[in-house]
């Protein structure tokens, strides 16, 4: 804003010619010095402005892709899932089997048990022998999704770091 007329006159009035002229040249100053600073504070918030509007892009866009990653580790883990599903019900199966198996030898064996007590023993110990592979194939199966999930957790944390190293 420019130095009215009158108090440019007041000031080489009061303090002379010299130090007035001095005195309006310094307010001349100090206003193209303010003129100045408000465009570069302009400018700068132009900037600011610019930038936060790219970082929430980019937000959004890792929003979408850690979204779609996320999506991709269900789809695999549920496949997973079904594969050790479909792992469980055949090792029930043989299980079965074998279990079928052991019954059709007890069942032989109880035939002969007034005749031979040595057989009954020998078809007992087969059955625990069973039992204990039975009692044991639950933590088999656990030990298995837990495994499975620690490599399904420790690819999904590697892929989100690489994409985040790529970003980088």
């Amino acid at each position: 804003m420019p130095i009215p007329v009158r108090l440019s006159t007041s000031l080489h009035a009061a303090l002379g010619d010299s130090a007035g002229a001095d005195m309006v040249t310094w307010m001349h100053s100090a206003d193209t010095q303010r003129e100045m600073a408000e465009l570069e504070i302009q400018r700068f918030e132009a900037k600011m402005d610019a930038q936060r509007h790219e970082f929430r892009a980019d937000l959004a866009e890792f929003k979408h892709q850690v979204h779609v990653d996320v999506s991709e580790l269900r789809d695999e883990m549920r496949a997973g899932d079904a594969a050790l599903r479909d792992e469980m019900r055949v090792g029930v199966a043989a299980l079965e089997l074998k279990i079928a198996q052991n019954t059709a030898g007890l069942a032989q064996n109880n035939a002969g048990l007034a005749q031979n007590n040595t057989g009954l023993a020998q078809n007992t110990a087969g059955l625990a022998q069973n039992t204990t592979a039975i009692a044991q194939f639950p933590n088999m199966i656990n030990e298995s999704k837990l495994s499975m999930l620690r490599w399904m957790v420790g690819l999904w944390i590697a892929a989100i770091i690489a994409m985040w190293l790529s970003r980088s």
